[in-house]
């Protein structure tokens, strides 16, 4: 009797790929779980080293489901940038209540913006000119000496005041 031919299927087999986390990710409840912190090594682009020291350093933990990939992304944005959700979430809020207290300000006229201050800047400037050009007339009868030399000594000295006043718009 012969033997039979038998083919080795492993020779004649190709590699087995390697798939992809996101082809392995498995969704409960609208969460995304990986299954090996390989996974995670290759979605981070790290070593598996790196995610391993990660692991004993604080992230989060495995489940019976696996590696919750909306938790590590929210550990690993805290540890990117120093502060936790809970941080942000409190400075999102303190802006927006900034924000709508502003607003409310602003309603009750205890607050205004830059081109009212600016129009509310130049109505004061063009006052004070008024009154110097008005100051060489009343203040120079009440001078010793003669009132049209104060007059003009006052007026010039006014006159450069305006000139820097305008110089200032």
């Amino acid at each position: 009797m012969g033997r039979k031919k038998t083919a080795n299927k492993k020779k004649n087999q190709a590699p087995p790929r390697r798939e992809e986390p996101a082809r392995k990710a498995r969704r409960l409840d609208r969460r995304v779980f990986v299954s090996s912190l390989n996974d995670l090594a290759i979605i981070f682009g790290k070593s598996a080293r790196d995610i391993e020291q990660w692991s004993r350093n604080g992230a989060p933990t495995k489940t019976a489901e696996g590696y919750d990939l909306r938790e590590w992304l929210a550990w690993y944005i805290a540890r990117i940038t120093g502060s936790n959700g809970d941080d942000l979430d409190r400075r999102l809020k303190a802006v927006r209540v900034g924000r709508q207290e502003l607003a409310f300000a602003k309603d009750q006229g205890r607050v205004i913006d830059a081109t009212e201050a600016e129009a509310r800047q130049m109505a004061i400037i063009d006052w004070m000119v008024a009154v110097f050009e008005r100051l060489p007339a009343e203040l120079s009868p009440r001078l010793p000496g003669k009132t049209s030399e104060n007059r003009r000594i006052l007026k010039a000295h006014c006159d450069r005041i305006r000139t820097e006043a305008a110089s200032k718009r």
